[in-house]
């Protein structure tokens, strides 16, 4: 055995890989929204960030009478979409993520939420 080598080093570069495949989430609102998405989609990204591989996202098609809440995250899935492709050294050609467009609502809604702040229930309010 070389007694320069770390045996930890192989195990460096997939360390870095999860490090890098972090989640995140933003949240664009503007007033009180639907309980539930109107859509739910992959958008697609790359060559760094740079690259937009999806159409836009059309709220005023979405969302007729107007949108609400646009929600932007990397889930657990995007990043690990990402990772595999990190794994091939290619992660830089494709990032994608999931957005949730909530339409405004004239209605008033009383909502249960769960632990992590997301609708679990809705009903009219009185």
């Amino acid at each position: 055995m070389n007694r320069h080598s770390f045996p930890g080093l192989r195990a460096l570069p997939l360390l870095l890989l999860l490090l890098g495949a972090g989640c995140y989430k933003i949240d664009y609102v503007q007033g009180p929204s639907d309980p539930f998405p109107a859509e739910t989609d992959w958008h697609h990204i790359g060559i760094f960030g740079l690259v937009e591989f999806s159409n836009p996202v059309r709220l005023d098609q979405i969302c007729p009478q107007g949108w609400a809440r646009v929600h932007n995250e990397r889930s657990f899935l995007n990043g690990l979409v990402t990772a595999l492709l990190g794994m091939a050294g290619a992660a830089w050609v494709y990032q994608p993520h999931t957005v949730k467009v909530y339409c405004r609502s004239g209605q008033t809604l009383e909502v249960d939420l769960n632990e992590a702040g997301l609708v679990t229930a809705a009903r009219p309010a009185d």
